[in-house]
């Protein structure tokens, strides 16, 4: 095999991780399905309440036109869902196993989604309240399953790897949220936005910085600065308009991978009286 001066094949570090005495992550972690499932359900919560956390107090500060601390308040119905239910979703664990609450928890979270894409740039703040109520109420009922399993469910062995990967899920989830749902938003609005600004009449470089920019924003009111009073107005508002249904668009399909997930987790995570057995069967240290 052809390798570089100084560097080992990649084939040969797969092969330390999986005989090496202590590997940084003990790649049998893995064959723990009720570990994949919490873990894979773990990212797609963080993802879905990551992005549209982000997106959501952008478009109440540009396009609501609220300050930052109004906006940060008008998120708090997710927050009070989250309070309300994790307490439910912890005695459904115990009841039932953590595999029941986090695919109720993930359906709810889907629901919530879809409430959201009905949002638009004059919706009733109602919607945006129940909306996030809801999605908040999903994430409450799954949160403690998802934890519960991903750290106290697994050998003592693999207790601080499981740990670590665990929260690197989560930080790992927010950050691909941020990422995906605003290059969606970006593709679903980038259109609408367009033709408003060069049917206005700007220059190129104005319809360039005014595209690249937030709507209500300095630079986006520098680059339509020279149209008249009224077209500046209807540009805004259309740019605005184009700007919310991209991310109504953007949480509508968030709330499809969400159902994919589900789907996904339904096949990795045993039911609940398979879950002991399959942790021992799975990890050979476990035997011993």
């Amino acid at each position: 095999m052809k390798t570089t001066r100084g560097r080992r094949p990649e084939t040969d570090r797969v092969s330390d991780a999986k005989t090496a005495r202590e590997p940084l992550v003990d790649l049998g972690l893995f064959k723990l399905r009720a570990y994949d499932g919490a873990l894979t359900a773990n990212l797609m919560m963080n993802l879905a309440f990551g992005g549209l956390s982000y997106l959501l107090v952008l478009w109440l500060q540009n396009v609501r036109g609220y300050g930052a601390v109004e906006a940060g308040l008008l998120m708090l119905p997710s927050t009070l869902g989250i309070f309300l239910f994790i307490p439910q979703g912890s005695r459904l664990d115990s009841r039932r196993g953590g595999r029941i609450p986090v695919l109720v928890g993930l359906f709810v979270l889907a629901v919530g989604l879809a409430v959201l894409g009905f949002l638009s740039a004059d919706s009733t703040l109602w919607l945006l309240a129940a909306g996030l109520l809801v999605i908040g109420i999903g994430l409450g009922v799954l949160s403690t399953p998802i934890s519960n399993t991903a750290v106290g469910d697994v050998p003592i062995d693999f207790a601080g790897a499981a740990a670590g990967v665990f929260k690197m899920s989560s930080m790992v989830g927010g950050a691909l949220g941020v990422a995906v749902l605003s290059a969606l938003t970006r593709g679903f609005s980038a259109g609408a936005t367009e033709d408003a600004l060069r049917n206005a009449g700007l220059s190129a470089a104005d319809v360039d910085t005014a595209r690249n920019a937030l709507v209500g924003s300095a630079s986006f009111q520098d680059a339509i600065a020279q149209l008249p009073p009224d077209l500046g107005r209807s540009v805004t508002t259309a740019v605005a308009d184009g700007f919310s249904d991209g991310i109504a668009d953007a949480l509508l399909v968030t709330g499809g991978i969400v159902l994919a997930a589900l789907i996904v987790v339904r096949f990795l995570w045993p039911g609940r009286t398979e879950r002991g057995a399959a942790a021992v069967a799975e990890n050979p240290v476990a035997k011993n």
